[in-house]
């Protein structure tokens, strides 16, 4: 989550939705100069936690700006995405082509051979007790459990970004789109999902289809 300097936008992260580009977007490269840099109206200033909810801002003694926006995704895509990010990220850290965070080495191999023994599916029908387990709960909820109440906000689909970024130009602001953090997964979700795994995704992710038109 991050909130322009002069109060015009503010940016809801949810996880997996492609909000990292986003963020790199407004800070001009990834790891950009334009974080905080309060000669510029646009630059991005982070009052909590990068994948804070909107209730936890809401409660924020802060100055709140005019327009919330977002970026959704198809929940089967999201899905599926997540599943090989997590893995992927963590074995650069175990690599040490990142740097670790919470976790050690140990703890973050065992996670990954826990997705990797469950696999897409067996993660996904097993969700909760996955994340009990410590893997991160990026994709636990709906979507739209991070915008829930907030009042004046755009959505826009990561399928039609492009969308975003003219409305980000119409609006004053004007950024490029760059695309990070990239997924080495060779096989789409519509190669890897049975129907036991679109029923599941439908169910558990109910109102994302209903408010944002993603069709089951």
């Amino acid at each position: 989550m991050f909130i322009t300097t002069n109060k015009k936008l503010g940016f809801i992260h949810i996880p997996k939705c492609g909000g990292s580009s986003i963020s790199s977007a407004f800070r001009h490269g990834e790891k950009g100069p334009n974080k905080n840099n309060h000669q510029d109206p646009w630059s991005p200033w982070y009052p909590c936690d990068t994948h804070a909810h909107y209730s936890k801002i809401q409660r924020a003694n802060i100055e709140l700006p005019e327009t919330w926006f977002t970026t959704v995704r198809n929940p089967f895509a999201r899905y599926h995405s997540w599943y090989y990010y997590q893995i992927a990220w963590h074995k650069k850290r175990i690599n040490g082509e990142l740097k670790l965070k919470t976790l050690s080495v140990q703890e973050m191999q065992q996670q990954v051979d826990l997705l990797e023994d469950l696999g897409i599916k067996g993660t996904l029908l097993n969700l909760d007790d996955v994340v009990a387990q410590g893997v991160p709960k990026q994709v636990s909820k709906p979507q739209y459990d991070w915008i829930s109440g907030c009042p004046n906000i755009e959505w826009f689909k990561l399928e039609e970004i492009q969308k975003c970024y003219k409305w980000l130009a119409k609006m004053g602001c004007n950024v490029e789109y760059s695309h990070v953090k990239k997924n080495p997964k060779k096989l789409t979700w519509q190669e890897e999902f049975d129907d036991e795994m679109i029923e599941y995704v439908q169910k558990r992710y109910a109102i994302d289809f209903e408010k944002f038109g993603y069709e089951k």
